[in-house]
C-alpha cells in the first residue's frame, strides 16, 4: 500500500494525452497555429512591401498597372498582377482562424497552471490516512493551512487503471 507523490506538474505535464489530442486537432483541422501564424507573417510582410504612399493607393496602382503594361508592351515578359486586396483578405482569414483555433484548444484544454500529482496503490480504506499523513505538512512549497482543492479519481478495475495511466502521468 504506497501513496507516491509524483510531483509538482503543469497540467499539460499532468495529462500528455492532451499533447495527442492537439495532435490530432492539427491533423484533423490539416495546419497548425503556428503553421497559420507563419502564414500571416508572410502576408503580412507581402503587404507592407506593397504598402503605397500618397496621393492615393488607386492611383499609385493605376501607375504602376501602366508601368508594367508598356514594360510588357516593350520587352513581352509575364504580366504582373497585384493583389492587394486578395492578401489584405487572406490576411484577415488567417487572423480569423488561428483566433477560432486558440479559442478551441483553450475551451477543449485549458492546461494553465500546475497540480501536485499523487498515485496510490493499495486498500481503498487506506487511501484517506495515506493522504492525510503526506499532505499534513501542506503541499510542497506551501503551508498546511493553505486553502486547497483536489479531485481524486479512483478505480478498482485494472483495465481502468491502465487507461487512467495513458492520460495521466503516472
Amino acid at each position: 500500500m504506497t501513496l507516491r507523490y509524483l510531483g509538482e506538474l503543469s497540467l499539460g505535464q499532468a495529462m500528455p494525452l492532451a499533447a495527442l489530442v492537439n495532435a490530432a486537432l492539427v491533423g484533423a483541422v490539416g495546419v497548425g497555429i503556428g503553421q497559420l501564424r507563419a502564414k500571416l507573417e508572410g502576408l503580412a510582410r507581402m503587404q507592407v512591401a506593397l504598402t503605397v504612399g500618397p496621393p492615393t493607393i488607386a492611383a499609385t496602382i493605376e501607375g504602376a498597372i501602366k508601368t508594367v503594361a508598356r514594360l510588357e508592351a516593350s520587352i513581352g515578359g509575364p504580366v504582373i498582377t497585384l493583389q492587394v486586396a486578395a492578401i489584405v483578405a487572406l490576411i484577415g482569414e488567417l487572423t480569423a482562424q488561428i483566433g477560432v483555433l486558440n479559442a478551441q484548444l483553450a475551451l477543449q484544454f485549458p492546461l494553465g497552471g500546475n497540480v501536485h500529482l499523487y498515485s496510490f496503490d493499495g486498500r481503498a480504506s487506506e487511501l484517506g490516512p495515506q493522504l492525510t499523513s503526506a499532505t499534513a505538512g501542506g503541499f510542497p512549497g506551501g503551508a498546511p493551512t493553505d486553502h486547497a482543492n483536489a479531485l481524486v479519481i479512483a478505480t478498482v478495475e485494472p483495465a481502468t487503471w491502465l487507461s487512467m495511466q495513458a492520460v495521466f502521468s503516472t
